[in-house]
C-alpha cells in the first residue's frame, strides 16, 4: 500500500502526529460524534492522538458535505477521510474513519452506537443527549478501543457499563428506611412539643418547654445492615435519663426567667453563650456522654445476617449460605463492663471476640468480657460471628418461577411468580428481571414494576411479603431484538430484600451491668441479601 507525499501530509494534519504512513494506515476509527443537522456538536469522542483543532475541523466539514448534494447512501468520502452517519430524529450519529478502513465493519460499529444512543435517550433530542453525555462516551469506549471495533454486542455493552453494586443498592434501601423512621419520630416529637406548649399556655407558664424523657433515635455507625427503630427490650423497664447521677443535673431556676431577651454579656465567671442560654431558658445541664453520642438506651446491640443463595433458571435450589455477627456499643463508661445474655442456640459455626470469656460463653451463652477489658464508649465492636451452610431448600425464604413463551411474531410473553418460603416476613423486595428489548415492555395488569431502558431490566417492587401476601405474579410482553425463541436472555434474575427475622434465631434475653443488675438496652435484628440469583447455568 503506497501513500503519496501529499496524502501523507493530509493524514499528518488530521491526526496531529508525525507517525509513519504504515502506522497511520493501521488507524481505522478516528472519531465519533453526535451532531445536529446544523452542524452543532453535542458529544464527540476521539480514539487517536488528534488535536482539538483538527477534530473540530473534521466535524465542521461534515454538514457542508451533506448540504452539497443529495446522497442515497449513509457515507461520504473526501480525499483523506470517510464519514459514516446515521440520521436519528433531528440528529446524526457520525463516525469518522480513514479511507482504507473496512466499511462493512464500520457500518456495524455505527449500528451498535446508534442502538446505545436509543437506549440512553428515551427521546433522541439535544437535551437528552447532553444529559446522557458521559454514559454515551463510556458506551462508545466499550465499542471502539484505540481505533478498532471491539467484538461486542449491545447486551455486552450494557453489562460492561452497568457497574451495578448490590451492596450499594442494599445500603440505599437501608438509608431510605432509616430516613423514613427519623421522619416519623420527628413528626411525633413535634406533636408532643406542640401539645406541651399549648398546655403551658393554658396554665399561664412562661418560657419554652422540653420533654424530659425524649431522646433521639439511635443508629450504629452507618454500616450496611445497621437499623434501629427503638424497639427496646428492657430489663428493668426504666428510662435511661433516670440512670444519670443526680449530681450531674441542676434544678432549673424558673423564677429568674422574666420573659426578657437573651443576654449576650459575658459573666464574671467566664460562662459561654450556651451556658447563658441554658440558664435563661431554664434548661437542666445535660450529661457529657449524651452530648457526644445520642443514644436511646445505655447499650445498643445489633445482630446482622447476610444471605447468599443461588438457583437455576427453573428455580431449583443450588446452595445457600448465611453469615452473621453481633455488635455492641455502649453510651458511657458506667456500662463498659456489661454482660449480654443470649438465648440458647445450636448448629452454629460461631467465633467470638478474643476478649470474650469463652468458658462463660460456652456454659450459658453469655457474652462477658475477660478481666481488665472494657468496651470503648461510643464505638461499635463486633463480639460474635457465625456461619451456616444450607444444603437443601427447606429454609429458602423466597421461591421464584418464570414461564416465558416466545411467539412467531417475535413477541415474548413472560410470567414471573413468587411464593414466600420459610420466613415470617420480607420487606422492600425488589425483583430485577432482564429483558431483551429496546422497546418498553407491556404489562398485562397493574403492578408496581418499572422498566429501566438504560439497563434493559424490569424492577418489580413488593413492599411486604408475609403470610397475608405470600404469593404474587407479574406478566408482561416484550418485543425481542431478533425474535430468537431462546429465553436465556431472561437470566440472571436478581432479588434484593431485608427482614427482621434471622436464620440463627439468636435473641438477646437480658443485659446486666457490672453489679449484675438488669439495665435497659436496644436490640435490632436484620437480614440482608448479598446475592440472591436465579441463573441460567
Amino acid at each position: 500500500y503506497l501513500v503519496s507525499t501529499f496524502d501523507f501530509q493530509i493524514l499528518v494534519e488530521i491526526t496531529g502526529t508525525s507517525q509513519t504512513p504504515r502506522e497511520i494506515k493501521n488507524m481505522v476509527v478516528l472519531s465519533t460524534a453526535i451532531t445536529t443537522k446544523t452542524g452543532k456538536v453535542l458529544v464527540s469522542r476521539q480514539f487517536v492522538n488528534i488535536t482539538r483543532l483538527n477534530a473540530e475541523g473534521l466535524l465542521a466539514t461534515f454538514p457542508k458535505l451533506i448540504d452539497a448534494g443529495t446522497h442515497q447512501h449513509t457515507f461520504i468520502e473526501t480525499d483523506s477521510v470517510r464519514y459514516l452517519y446515521h440520521p436519528m430524529e433531528d440528529l446524526y450519529v457520525l463516525l469518522v474513519t480513514s479511507k482504507n478502513s473496512n466499511i462493512v465493519e464500520d457500518l456495524e460499529t455505527l449500528s451498535v452506537m446508534s442502538i446505545m444512543v436509543s437506549d440512553y435517550c428515551r427521546v433522541v433530542d439535544e437535551e437528552n443527549v447532553l444529559d446522557s453525555a458521559f454514559e454515551l462516551i463510556f458506551a462508545f469506549d466499550e465499542i471502539v478501543a484505540l481505533g478498532y471495533k471491539e467484538n461486542v454486542t449491545p447486551d455486552q455493552v450494557r453489562t460492561f457499563t452497568a457497574m451495578e453494586s448490590r451492596e450499594e443498592i442494599a445500603f440505599e434501601m437501608e438509608q431510605r428506611q432509616r430516613e423514613q423512621e427519623v421522619r416519623e419520630i420527628n413528626k411525633r416529637k413535634r406533636k408532643e412539643l406542640e401539645r406541651e406548649r399549648k398546655e403551658r399556655e393554658r396554665l399561664g407558664l412562661k418560657g419554652p418547654s422540653y420533654a424530659g424523657n425524649t431522646s433521639s433515635p439511635s443508629y450504629s455507625s452507618g454500616r450496611p445492615g445497621s437499623y434501629a427503630n427503638n424497639s427496646s427490650n428492657t430489663g428493668s423497664q426504666g428510662n435511661y435519663s433516670n440512670n444519670i447521677p443526680t449530681s450531674r443535673i441542676t434544678e432549673p431556676q424558673r423564677d429568674t426567667f422574666q420573659g426578657q431577651g437573651l443576654s449576650l454579656k459575658p459573666t464574671s465567671q467566664g460562662n459561654s453563650y450556651m451556658e447563658n442560654l441554658a440558664r435563661e431558658e431554664a434548661l437542666p445541664e445535660r450529661p457529657v456522654e449524651s452530648q457526644s453520642k445520642q443514644m436511646s438506651s445505655p447499650v445498643e446491640i445489633n445482630a446482622v445476617e447476610r444471605l447468599s443463595a443461588s438457583f437455576d433458571a427453573d428455580g431449583n435450589f443450588r446452595g445457600m449460605q448465611v453469615k452473621g455477627e453481633v455488635s455492641v456499643v455502649v453510651a458511657s463508661e458506667a456500662y463498659n463492663r456489661v454482660s449480654i445474655q443470649l438465648n440458647p442456640f445450636t448448629k452454629l459455626n460461631y467465633k467470638n471476640h478474643p476478649f470474650i470469656n469463652k468458658d462463660i460463653f460456652y456454659d450459658n451463652h453469655s457474652i462477658t468480657l475477660s478481666d481488665d477489658v472494657a468496651y470503648p464508649v461510643g464505638n461499635t465492636i463486633v463480639v460474635l460471628k457465625w456461619g451456616q451452610i444450607f444444603r437443601d431448600d427447606m429454609n429458602v425464604p423466597l421461591n421464584i418461577e418464570t414461564w416465558p413463551t416466545v411467539g412467531n411474531n417475535g413477541i415474548a410473553r413472560v410470567t414471573v411468580n413468587y411464593e414466600l418460603g420459610n420466613i415470617e416476613e420480607l420487606l422492600n423486595v425488589v425483583i430485577t428481571i432482564p429483558v431483551h428489548s429496546r422497546s418498553e415492555p407491556v404489562f398485562t395488569h397493574e403492578a408496581n414494576a418499572q422498566f429501566d431502558p438504560r439497563d434493559s431490566v424490569i424492577d418489580w417492587a413488593i413492599p411486604v411479603i408475609d403470610p397475608d401476601n405470600s404469593t404474587g405474579s407479574l406478566t408482561f410482553e416484550v418485543e425481542l431484538y431478533d425474535g430468537n425463541p431462546d429465553t436465556s436472555w431472561l437470566f440472571p434474575i436478581h432479588v434484593n430484600f431485608f427482614s427482621r427475622n434471622l436464620f440463627s434465631k439468636i435473641m438477646v434475653n437480658s443485659v446486666l451491668d457490672s453489679n449484675e443488675e438488669p439495665i435497659d438496652f436496644t436490640n435490632e435484628n436484620v437480614l440482608l441479601v448479598e446475592k440472591y440469583a436465579f441463573e441460567n447455568i
